[in-house]
């Protein structure tokens, strides 16, 4: 039986999608992300693609680990303030 997925909102998807393109703008791989913060690698792989949402505090250690600062995928969402 296969894994269902709930829908999220368009933002939280957006995010994930942000992510990973940092993430591999970054010279990144899954495997180096999920060493660097601490978090299994299929969890990162299921926020990029939409299927998992990201807290607040696993946004911030995931940006910390990547050496940025969270804002920049807050700009890079589309918010008109960045």
């Amino acid at each position: 039986m296969g894994q269902t997925f709930r829908e999220l909102p368009p933002l939280i998807v957006e995010f994930g999608e942000c992510l990973r393109s940092i993430r591999q703008g970054l010279g990144y791989t899954v495997a180096s992300l999920a060493s660097a913060s601490g978090f299994p690698g299929e969890y990162i792989e299921a926020v990029e693609v939409g299927h998992a949402e990201l807290s607040i505090r696993s946004l911030a250690v995931m940006c910390e680990a990547l050496g940025l600062s969270s804002a920049i995928l807050f700009r890079k969402s589309g918010n008109p303030s960045g």
